[in-house]
């Protein structure tokens, strides 16, 4: 009897050190954190991911147990649950730049614009000198009508950029001035990937890519540009010309539709531009649209002949 006794009592205890927060085993939270960062390491990420969740039991306030948690969310393609965990994260510690602009990054994926501007805005009001969450900005305000507000965030992060990355961006340079466009297309790719908003790596990877005959990476240079920038009205202009013009990936169709939709983009940047009229002018023509092609040439052509007017009184 006093053995049944003991096993209830063991196991009422146990309840109850779960309950208010310890470990049976007498294993702290900081164990389960560093288990899982252990685990994490080791591509063990379920397993991971259970010692997140019994930290986060023992210690309610471990946000760097929800970041990992989110973290781990994210590799495995639960966007859904990376929010909710960063969100968790946010709650304890609201003074957190990047997981804010990683909330954005997956607002953003779920086009929830608002909610993604809020986290941006909340990652720069924390860290001023955040560059991707002032690139960031530049897309979300650009879709919110706020063009000042993008120039702004554009004007910042170019110049934080250039302050990060100048000495990667002049390094690319060299190496593509010695031949090596391999070591220049890496570097350029690495001023990309840590100031957005250096436009200069952008072409200078198109120009690589365009002369080695890679028309597909020359125009996916340009596309993430256009990503973090879309009121580039050269890039867009340089998109129509390779999707109508080269011969890439995918169904002839598609790449007509996406080098109007890119002619057009740059018409609406520029009413001006009569180079984008013709470029559309001439991609109806060639697909049989006859009345379309005629029309469009027809604006471009009265448009050429306004902006040469103009140009002569300047001069």
């Amino acid at each position: 009897m006093s053995i049944i006794k003991y096993a209830i009592f063991f196991v009422t205890v146990a309840f109850l050190a779960v309950a208010f927060g310890a470990d049976p085993a007498g294993r702290s939270w900081n164990y389960y954190y560093k288990r899982a960062q252990v685990q994490y390491r080791g591509e063990m990420l379920d397993y991971a991911l259970a010692s997140l969740e019994r930290c986060l039991d023992l210690n309610p306030r471990s946000y760097q147990a929800a970041n990992l948690m989110a973290e781990i969310y994210t590799r495995k393609n639960m966007k859904q649950r990376a929010i909710d965990s960063y969100l968790v994260s946010t709650g304890i510690n609201d003074r957190q730049a990047d997981v804010h602009y990683r909330l954005g990054e997956l607002y953003e994926f779920f086009a929830e614009r608002d909610l993604a501007f809020r986290h941006y805005t909340r990652a720069v009001e924390i860290e001023p000198d955040h560059i991707r969450a002032h690139c960031s900005l530049i897309r979300i305000c650009h879709a919110r009508n706020d063009p000042a507000a993008a120039r702004r965030h554009f004007e910042t992060g170019y110049r934080l950029g250039m302050a990060a990355a100048g000495p990667l961006l002049k390094q690319a340079a060299e190496a593509g001035r010695a031949g090596d466009t391999t070591g220049a297309a890496a570097l350029y790719g690495r001023v990309i990937d840590t100031a957005p908003a250096m436009v200069e790596a952008y072409f200078s990877l198109y120009e690589i890519y365009r002369r080695k005959g890679d028309d597909a990476n020359a125009a996916a240079a340009l596309e993430k540009l256009v990503f973090v920038k879309p009121d580039h009205e050269k890039a867009y202009l340089f998109l129509g010309n390779i999707y109508f013009t080269k011969q890439l990936p995918g169904r002839r169709v598609h790449l007509f539709d996406r080098a109007i939709a890119c002619y057009k983009k740059a018409f609406e940047i520029n009413p001006d531009n009569y180079e984008a009229c013709l470029g559309i002018a001439d991609v109806y023509d060639f697909i049989g649209r006859d009345l379309d092609a005629r029309a469009w040439k027809e604006k471009g052509m009265a448009i050429e002949e306004r902006v040469e007017k103009k140009r002569a009184r300047e001069n």
